[in-house]
């Protein structure tokens, strides 16, 4: 009888986590290059119901790029989102990891939720 009910509060435990309400926004990722050369991004990003989605984007000086949109929380991180990120600029790969959360600065507006990343100089000294 003990073990029905360990099993049975279990059960209703996961249940409950799993009906907990999250709001999703508009998400998006965008990178802005603030360095005077432009920058090389290879990306790959994670998908739930499908293969990886690969990105190679160039951008040039000074400009930004829009690198992902997709139906987030508030929660989710870049690593949640991207499986990896690599910059690179004069084939010089970045000191800094986009990878870390850190880096990317969250804004929230009218249901749109963005993630920015700014690369300047320091990525690549």
């Amino acid at each position: 009888m003990k073990k029905i009910n360990i099993i049975l509060c279990t059960l209703f435990s996961i249940l409950f986590l799993s009906c907990e309400k999250r709001e999703y926004y508009q998400g998006e990722y965008i990178i802005i290059n603030e360095t005077n050369e432009g920058i090389n991004c290879y990306a790959t990003g994670r998908n739930i119901s499908a293969p990886s989605v690969t990105i190679h984007d160039y951008i040039p000086a000074n400009s930004k790029l829009s690198l992902r949109k997709v139906n987030i929380t508030n929660k989710a991180t870049v690593k949640d989102i991207f499986v990896s990120i690599e910059i690179y600029q004069n084939a010089q790969k970045a000191i800094k990891n986009p990878m870390e959360q850190n880096l990317w600065i969250q804004t929230i507006s009218d249901n749109q939720l963005t993630y920015t990343l700014v690369v300047d100089v320091s990525f690549f000294k």
